[in-house]
């Protein structure tokens, strides 16, 4: 998950290349392409100028759509030298201590790293099992916690006075606070057999804030909601903003094994956001504090 590549401009030769390449990447795929260098969409549409009017046209939406979508990403930080090629600028982000770019697609391979683009064709999506701890959560889940203005945590059991959640949720709220977030909801199942007391929970989201750094501004809530006589239930867990999402098969535990974590389907989505962004369900609200 969240693997980042790079490609090079001068691989692709015609605008059906463009189009396989994009199709790779994406918050459906769980993986990104980067803008490397900074003007790479530039160098790209630049790369077909002598093509046919129709052609032309079809680059620039190609592009427009990955940067819209958030396929291709930047990253400022990464230097390149223009006296060197545009391979041997990204190979060096191939190799410690720098390790940004997780394989680099060219004309041909010549190093394990790197990805014949003739050759292209990596799984539908980068689903992988990963340790249940918060550090390996925080990696599955950066791009979407950074790219995100609102976020969503849906988890049938999730309870941030736990001390098996609370370090996870302080380590995605912490990717988050580095990015564009101002909105952070938590939802869980209500249980009336073992109610969860306001104030403990209030506790415990200002503690998330303060150890995650996230800024007064953005608003953190946590809710529960009753699904036991709904026909919406409470039962997958998600982590996911408006451009996309991550499933997590076991919900934000800290935990001794492993666990499957995959980017959400884009169908998925949708039905997320309707669902819990929009309010279209008739789960009935239980609990809501801020903090």
């Amino acid at each position: 998950m969240n693997e980042l590549f790079a490609a090079d401009p001068d691989a692709l030769d015609d605008w059906k290349d463009l189009r396989h390449l994009l199709s790779h990447f994406g918050p459906f795929t769980g993986r990104y392409l980067a803008c490397y260098p900074n003007d790479w969409l530039f160098r790209t549409r630049k790369r077909f100028n002598l093509d046919t009017e129709i052609n032309i046209k079809r680059v620039s939406l190609l592009l427009q759509v990955a940067k819209e979508s958030r396929s291709v990403l930047q990253n400022r930080t990464l230097e390149f030298n223009d006296s060197l090629a545009w391979f041997d600028n990204a190979i060096r982000y191939t190799k410690p201590p720098q390790n940004k770019f997780y394989r680099v697609i060219a004309q041909e391979k010549c190093a394990p790293s790197t990805i014949d683009i003739a050759t292209l064709s990596l799984p539908p999506t980068a689903d992988e099992q990963i340790e249940a701890k918060p550090s390996e959560y925080a990696r599955a889940c950066r791009t979407i916690c950074m790219l995100s203005p609102r976020l969503w945590l849906v988890d049938p059991y999730l309870n941030p006075c736990k001390r098996d959640f609370a370090p996870v949720l302080q380590a995605l709220i912490s990717e988050a606070a580095k990015g564009k977030v101002t909105s952070i909801s938590m939802l869980s199942r209500h249980d009336p057999d073992r109610p969860l007391p306001e104030a403990d929970i209030r506790r415990a989201l200002a503690d998330l804030r303060t150890k995650a750094n996230l800024p007064k501004h953005v608003s953190l809530s946590f809710r529960q909601l009753d699904d036991r006589r709904s026909m919406h239930r409470m039962h997958a867990r998600y982590l996911f903003g408006e451009i996309g999402g991550v499933r997590l098969d076991q919900g934000f535990q800290k935990l001794n094994r492993n666990v499957e974590v995959g980017p959400i389907a884009e169908r998925v989505l949708t039905t997320l956001l309707t669902t819990y962004k929009d309010g279209q369900h008739d789960m009935k609200p239980e609990l809501e504090v801020t903090g």
